[in-house]
C-alpha cells in the first residue's frame, strides 16, 4: 500500500508548485513577455530563480491563452487573396488574381542597406573605372578583349539590381498598407520552426543567421509546437518577420484578417 502511494502522482503538490511559481513570477513573467523579452531575458530579471524549463512553459501558456501565439487561424486559408513576393507578374488563379512582387533572394546579406540612388551611384562608378581603364588601355595601343561582353555583364548585374530593389520597395510598400487596414489583433505570421527536425540546430542557425542576437534568442527560446503556428505582429515579431523576409532563408506569409490578404 505505501509503494502503490509513493508511485501515484503528487497532484497536491503540483498544483501547489504552479500556484506558488504563479504568484511569485507568474505576473513578472507575463509583463516582460508584453514587453517582447526573451525567455533567457525573462530568466535573468526574475527575483526568484526559476528553472529556463517553467519559465519557457508559463510563456508559451501566456502566449497561447492571449492569441498572441495560435495553433490555426480563425480563417480558412482558402479565403485570403495571395499575393506572392517571388516572381514579378500577375497570374489568374480561377477567378481570383495571385499579385506576384516578391523579394529575391539575391541581397540578403546582413544589414545591407541599399537604395534605388546607391545602385544607380555604384553603376556610374563602376562604368567610369571602366571608361578609364578604356582609354588607358587605348592609348598604350592595348587590344580591349571582350569589351562587349563586359558591358553585357554590368547591365545585367545593374538590372537585376534594379529589380531587387523594387521587389523589395513593392513588399515593404504593400506590407505597411496591410498593417495600416489591420490592427495588432488582425495580423499574424506563420512560424515553421516547430517542424524542423532533422539537423534542426545546424538548419535553425542558417535560417536564422540574418537575425541580432537578441532576436534569434526571441525566436530560439519559444518551445514551438510540432506544426506550423502563427504568431501576432507584435512590434517585437514584426522586426522580426520583416528582416527574415528581406534577407531571410525562412518559409514564412503574412496573413492579415480583416482584408483578408497573404502576403506570401
Amino acid at each position: 500500500m505505501e509503494k502503490r502511494k509513493r508511485d501515484e502522482p503528487d497532484y497536491f503538490g503540483e498544483a501547489l508548485s504552479n500556484f506558488t511559481h504563479d504568484v511569485a513570477s507568474g505576473g513578472a513573467i507575463r509583463h516582460m513577455v508584453n514587453l517582447g523579452y526573451t525567455v533567457d531575458e525573462i530568466c535573468r530579471h526574475l527575483d526568484f530563480p526559476t528553472p529556463r524549463a517553467r519559465v519557457q512553459e508559463t510563456v508559451f501558456r501566456y502566449l497561447t491563452e492571449s492569441g498572441v501565439l495560435l495553433g490555426s487561424l480563425p480563417i480558412p486559408e482558402e479565403a485570403f487573396e495571395v499575393r506572392m513576393f517571388g516572381q514579378q507578374a500577375v497570374q489568374e488563379q480561377g477567378d481570383k488574381k495571385t499579385l506576384q512582387v516578391s523579394v529575391p533572394c539575391g541581397l540578403r546579406e546582413k544589414n545591407e542597406k541599399w537604395t534605388q540612388q546607391d545602385a544607380g551611384k555604384n553603376k556610374n562608378t563602376e562604368r567610369r573605372k571602366w571608361f578609364a581603364s578604356g582609354r588607358q588601355k587605348k592609348e598604350e595601343g592595348q587590344r580591349q578583349p571582350g569589351n562587349e561582353e563586359d558591358w553585357k555583364h554590368q547591365d545585367a548585374c545593374g538590372d537585376e539590381m534594379r529589380r531587387q530593389q523594387q521587389a523589395r520597395r513593392k513588399f515593404l510598400e504593400e506590407l505597411h498598407r496591410q498593417l495600416e487596414r489591420n490592427s495588432e489583433t488582425e495580423s499574424y505570421v506563420s512560424c515553421p520552426y516547430g517542424t524542423i527536425y532533422r539537423d534542426r540546430e545546424q538548419r535553425l542557425g542558417r535560417m536564422l543567421s540574418c537575425l541580432t542576437g537578441r532576436e534569434r534568442e526571441y525566436i530560439l527560446g519559444i518551445p514551438w509546437e510540432m506544426r506550423v503556428m502563427y504568431h501576432r505582429l507584435t512590434p517585437r515579431m514584426l522586426e522580426i518577420a520583416t528582416q527574415l523576409a528581406l534577407h531571410g532563408e525562412v518559409e514564412q506569409s503574412f496573413y492579415f484578417l480583416r482584408s483578408r490578404i497573404k502576403l506570401w
